[in-house]
């Protein structure tokens, strides 16, 4: 071991004493965030990212305004900085820079156990994470420089949906649509951001939640067709305790022109390949989920 790996070990293992005595020194954690994502270097970013179980615990606002500080702020200051004919590749800003969410699983990164822990702050960590992805999509197709080319822009329209708690409205296409599942070939955060939702969404149907309040709720804060499109699979699921929730989405002749699609895919089984076997119980959950609806 040299000596920088010595001091990074050593630095690590500081890192870890502090970020696990969010239950002691809450405040004190709390500024050490702040500073991190201010100052901090990748590593030390990458550590908290890392240790959302703790943070989750006992900060659970800080921990969500730190994720989203570097996956979505700093994200859309790189963007907006961009050249006008400068071509936007959607995957020169993934949002596994820090964290991998390869393979994307309802489990990976902090979002399934945030909604566990925090349902509050769990939405609005994947909300604001997904709803910023839609707004680069809607960005991209008003572009008139578009992949080496000029073109006439596109303005997307919405699907306008009413729920309990008033009109509302959701931006998206039909591949937009699938980001919920695995084989979408959405943003990998993205995708597992959304499998942790419809995971806790089933959980919460389970245990006896009323439907209807937390369809509204969830799709309240959304402004992406994807929630639609697993608010819709959680309620085929459960068609007995749903259909009441589910009926302001399937009165919308567009989302039927969009799930069919997903169905096709889902059936088309897994395509990806894994000769090492290291993902075998997520490739397993997964070819379930598709099954499922």
């Amino acid at each position: 071991m040299t000596r920088n790996d010595y001091r990074e070990e050593y630095e690590s293992r500081l890192r870890s004493i502090v970020l696990h005595s969010a239950d002691v020194l809450p405040e004190e954690v709390a500024k050490y965030l702040t500073q991190t994502q201010k100052y901090g270097d990748f590593e030390a970013q990458q550590q908290i990212l890392k240790a959302y179980n703790p943070l989750v615990n006992h900060l659970a606002k800080d921990y969500t305004d730190f994720f989203l500080n570097l996956f979505v702020t700093k994200v859309e200051k790189r963007r907006a900085a961009r050249h006008e004919y400068e071509d936007e590749n959607l995957d020169a800003d993934k949002v596994h820079l820090h964290i991998d969410f390869l393979p994307p699983a309802p489990f990976q990164g902090p979002f399934l156990y945030t909604l566990a822990h925090d349902e509050d702050e769990g939405l609005r960590l994947i909300h604001t994470l997904v709803n910023a992805s839609t707004r680069y999509w809607r960005k991209r197709w008003k572009q008139r420089y578009y992949h080496g080319s000029f073109r006439e822009p596109i303005h997307p329209l919405p699907i306008q949906i009413r729920l309990p708690s008033g009109e509302h409205e959701f931006w998206g296409d039909p591949r937009v649509y699938m980001w919920f599942r695995p084989k979408s070939h959405g943003l990998d955060g993205v995708v597992s951001a959304l499998m942790a939702l419809e995971h806790w969404m089933d959980m919460q149907i389970q245990k006896g939640r009323d439907a209807v309040e937390l369809f509204d709720k969830v799709l309240s804060g959304s402004d992406c067709v994807a929630t639609l499109g697993l608010c819709l699979g959680i309620a085929m699921a459960y068609v007995d305790k749903c259909m009441h929730a589910a009926l302001p989405i399937v009165s919308s002749p567009a989302i039927w022109r969009m799930d069919i699609p997903r169905l096709s895919m889902d059936s088309t089984g897994n395509i990806e390949s894994d000769p090492f076997n290291r993902y075998q119980q997520i490739y397993k959950l997964r070819a379930e989920l598709d099954q499922r609806v």
